[in-house]
């Protein structure tokens, strides 16, 4: 370029371009990247270009240029051979030979990027160079191995060198980081060029491209996920790469085919992301997640080198001990939480059914064992350990105590909780009379009456957040904390107008033959629970039959329809003693007491249970465990519904097989033939509530209810999943 001065004339003339900035492939000059045609510019005519062609040397073997790139440091590889420009061809181009080519350009302050696949566009002219081998000692790239080229302009290899202006950056060309994510093995995926971070847009973003992501960031085995659609929030900054194409073995994002960077047509709701699977863990570790300290928390154990949760069936306050013991934490009065307290991981990952163990010699040598869960688990039931805080540590109070606040009057009071060395209250939705109980048995150690009063007649709270919201006890926890309830930290919809208050204002014990249902979704229905001689016990469930669940309904007031009687601790195992077998009764005692049992020879797992009909229920247009069959071409076949406290709801096909199907169309006295069952929604999806999962029957059953399974309500269906019969 030279002085436009020097040249006149052109003071008339209109400046017709602005900006222009081409890259070494265009045609035209109006090829080249530029303003806006008609475009408002800032120039005078004291900035017309001017130049001068002085010399007609053709260039000189070896001699190199990049072109088409956005910067001058990176494009399509051109080399001068015999007087003629060319390119080289892809084939075994690497980050060695790439850097040859940036140290003969002067670039040499940091690694350089080998690309393939025409990157910056194809080049024109002969394709000099093939199989490119350097050491990377080189000075021309022609003291390189190569051969002779069987290849098109398609191939063309390209470079981006680290430019002089990088040298001060906080990243090198092509280093990759994570934004925004959980942890540090997923978020929105950034780049680095020319010392700037830029995002990624998803435009052809799939999981190979994330596997690239995942192992240039050292996250390797396992399955990485690709994210799209900003799933981890918009980036602010640059946006460097679009149509990303990788075959997941580059060793680089930027060596995967897509635009040239900087080439896009997106915006940050683009944004890629990915789920890279963690580094592994050492088999048999635990830690907790997402609690309040380091002594609680989302309980978690490594299963084959990676971090699995654990599901809350039949994970006990002592295994949460042993738990606590093998994380080197305190262990004497550890609970577990409520399944789902602490939340679900972000990712979904594997969990089990766990059995921890300590030996007591050796407290810190512990051992477990996990199995599949049964199909009741999801992430929901992940469960949670308390351990106690280390001894010496400063606090006001220890989390899961509770206590009566707002008054001098004994045993009665607002219920206040410590929660993370805080006291608070409880909101009252969903609260119910084991709940009470469960406050009164606690604080009293002896099981009294107790009731909800009036909170307003309690002061004091107003300035105590409210920390527990939907608790809803089933009777067999050994902690309020253990209740289900919303997930702590959740959003609630209370204010003080709706604390728990509660008068423990008795102090027998229970009476012989009491009865209280646990463990159920409805007060209605649960595990018996009886008492005798002041102890709580269970009931087994040999020889238990629907006589027998009437008298205990009957017992509790429920006389308004037929009782399903349950085996085989349908809701769940109770504690104590077990103090009936074999029952008989005949269905006109007033006590369970008075019917014919013997001792047992039992265990928790063959608990009674039952469902009774609730009074809400009396007004309804069916009766707890009746069935019907829907959209069916005749009365003999259809969609599975079964009535359940006065609502019609239907049944997943999880382990949906004929035996099922022969109880239903019993029940419905179609016998004879062979019934056959109907799974995938087969007559259709349901429109209302799913009531039984894992419906394991053995054939023999009077009621579908009867049969073994998930506790009604308890699924992890949707409509689709609907079962249906055939019935001879």
């Amino acid at each position: 370029m030279v002085d436009p001065e020097e040249f006149s004339g052109v003071e008339d003339l209109p400046i017709l371009m602005d900006d222009v900035k081409c890259r070494g492939m265009e045609s035209n000059l109006l090829s080249c990247p530029q303003l806006q045609l008609n475009a408002s510019h800032d120039c005078t005519h004291m900035e017309d270009v001017a130049i001068s062609c002085t010399g007609t040397r053709r260039c000189q073997n070896g001699e190199i240029a990049l072109a088409g790139g956005q910067y001058v440091s990176e494009g399509t590889i051109q080399i001068c051979l015999d007087g003629v420009w060319g390119t080289v061809c892809d084939d075994l181009w690497d980050p060695t030979d790439a850097g040859v080519v940036c140290n003969i350009l002067g670039y040499t302050n940091g690694s350089a990027i080998a690309l393939r696949g025409a990157h910056f566009g194809q080049g024109t002219g002969p394709i000099h160079l093939d199989n490119v081998i350097c050491t990377g000692s080189e000075t021309s790239l022609l003291d390189c191995r190569s051969s002779p080229h069987n290849c098109g302009h398609y191939e063309d290899a390209g470079v981006i060198c680290p430019a002089p202006q990088d040298a001060d950056a906080n990243c090198t060309n092509g280093d990759i980081r994570l934004a925004d994510g959980d942890n540090e093995y997923q978020g929105r995926v950034e780049v680095c060029l020319h010392g700037n971070w830029g995002t990624v847009c998803d435009d052809g973003w799939d999981n190979r491209d994330a596997g690239v992501v995942c192992n240039q960031l050292g996250y390797t085995g396992g399955f990485p996920s690709a994210v799209s659609n900003a799933g981890f929030g918009r980036g602010s900054g640059l946006i460097f790469l679009d149509n990303v194409d990788c075959d997941g073995t580059e060793p680089n994002l930027l060596q995967c085919r897509g635009n040239e960077p900087g080439n896009h047509n997106c915006g940050p709701s683009e944004d890629a992301g990915v789920f890279c699977p963690a580094r592994p863990c050492i088999d048999g570790t635990l830690r907790l997640n997402d609690g309040f300290n380091p002594s609680n928390g989302r309980l978690e154990i490594c299963v084959n080198e990676v971090w699995a949760t654990v599901c809350g069936t039949g994970f006990t306050d002592e295994m949460a001990a042993a738990a606590c013991t093998g994380m080197g934490l305190p262990s004497d009065g550890a609970f577990r939480s409520a399944e789902g307290l602490f939340g679900s991981p972000s990712s979904e990952g594997p969990f089990y059914v766990v059995d921890i163990q300590c030996p007591p010699a050796r407290p810190t040598n512990c051992t477990f064992t996990t199995a599949t869960p049964p199909g009741t688990c999801t992430h929901e039931n992940d469960v949670g350990v308390f351990c106690p805080v280390a001894e010496g540590t400063p606090t006001l109070c220890t989390t899961g105590d509770i206590r009566l606040a707002g008054t001098f009057r004994p045993q009665q009071g607002r219920v206040e909780i410590c929660i993370n060395n805080q006291w608070g209250t409880i909101c009252d939705d969903s609260w119910n009379q084991h709940s009470v109980n469960f406050v009164c048995t606690s604080l009293y150690d002896q099981s009294i009456v107790g009731e909800m009063v009036d909170p307003e007649e309690f002061s004091g709270g107003e300035d105590l957040p409210i920390l527990m919201d939907d608790v809803k006890c089933r009777g067999t926890e050994s902690n309020l904390l253990s209740c289900p309830q919303l997930q702590l930290n959740a959003s609630h919809d209370c204010t003080h107008m709706e604390d728990v208050a509660i008068s423990c204002n008795g102090t027998r014990r229970c009476r012989d033959g009491e009865i209280m249902l646990a463990g159920g979704q409805y007060e209605s229905e649960g595990t018996i629970q009886i008492c005798i001689d002041d102890v709580w016990g269970t009931v087994c469930d040999d020889l238990w039959d629907q006589t027998d669940a009437g008298v205990v309904c009957n017992v509790l007031g429920y006389t308004n329809g037929s009782a399903i009687a349950l085996r085989g601790a349908h809701f769940g195992e109770g504690t104590g003693p077990i103090h009936l077998d074999n029952v008989i009764c005949t269905g006109s005692e007033n006590s369970l007491l008075d019917c014919r049992y013997s001792p047992h020879n039992c265990g928790h797992y063959e608990d009674a249970g039952v469902i009774c009909p609730a009074p809400q229920d009396a007004d309804t247009n069916c009766t707890n465990g009746e069935v019907r069959l829907a959209d069916g071409d005749n009365e003999y076949q259809g969609r599975v519904e079964v009535c359940l406290h006065g609502n019609w709801g239907t049944v997943c096909d999880d382990r949906w097989d004929n035996r099922d199907a022969r109880v239903v169309c019993n029940q419905l006295g179609y016998t004879g033939g062979v019934p056959f069952s109907v799974t995938r929604a087969g007559f259709g999806r349901g429109s209302g509530l799913i009531f039984l999962d894992n419906v394991d029957c053995d054939g023999t059953e009077p009621n579908l209810l009867q049969c073994r399974g998930n506790e009604p309500g308890n699924h992890n269906c949707g409509p689709s999943e609907d079962a249906g019969v055939y019935c001879p």
